[in-house]
């Protein structure tokens, strides 16, 4: 019996790209940062969408889970082996995303480094655009980044009554690096007039 030994470099894709080729990345070493749902004895899902065993012949990361308080809705640095027989990534490594007090950003600033914010707490500043014209539950930020107000049991709608395109507006939420969307968990009008 050959016992399989992972690559000890790891590969960064996105969930999407991974679900999409699953055959490409067969037994290849990967790291995810993902929101945690459906978490249960020994799995979880990564951003609602790819399987996580933590707990597999003689790994079991329970009690880091445990000691690090990770829960449903809580975002995580993944890194483990994903197999195409189960599409399932099988991890060694977990860590929770530690969220500090997050402080305003500008649209610039924010895609400057996107892949730094994945999965963060961001406050943003920005000018509406786009309200009522795309669709869904989305308008943009200074005609660049896609905000999403409602998602899951999330429904800002009522935050947006009276708002109009150009209006400076500071946004609180989640940033998403794979689809380059923020979801919003707070919109306010701002007196701010930053160019």
């Amino acid at each position: 019996m050959r016992i399989f030994e992972p690559e000890l470099t790891w590969d960064a894709t996105t969930i999407e790209e991974l679900l999409a080729n699953p055959s490409k990345y067969d037994r290849k070493r990967l790291y995810f940062i993902g929101k945690v749902s459906d978490i249960d004895d020994e799995s979880f899902k990564l951003n609602e969408k790819l399987l996580v065993r933590y707990k597999y012949y003689g790994v079991d990361l329970s009690e880091q889970i445990a000691a690090e308080d990770i829960k449903n809705g809580d975002y995580a640095i993944v890194i483990g082996t994903f197999f195409l027989e189960r599409s399932t990534l099988y991890i060694d490594k977990i860590e929770k995303v530690r969220q500090e007090s997050p402080s305003t950003l500008t649209i610039n600033e924010l895609l400057a480094n996107p892949t730094k914010y994945d999965g963060q707490t961001v406050q943003v500043f920005g000018r509406v655009s786009h309200l009522g014209q795309l669709e869904g539950p989305f308008f943009k930020l200074d005609e660049e980044l896609p905000v999403c107000y409602i998602y899951n049991n999330t429904n800002l709608q009522s935050q947006l009554n009276g708002v109009q395109n150009g209006d400076p507006m500071i946004v609180t939420g989640i940033f998403h690096y794979e689809d380059m969307t923020l979801y919003a968990e707070h919109i306010r009008p701002s007196k701010d007039v930053r160019q």
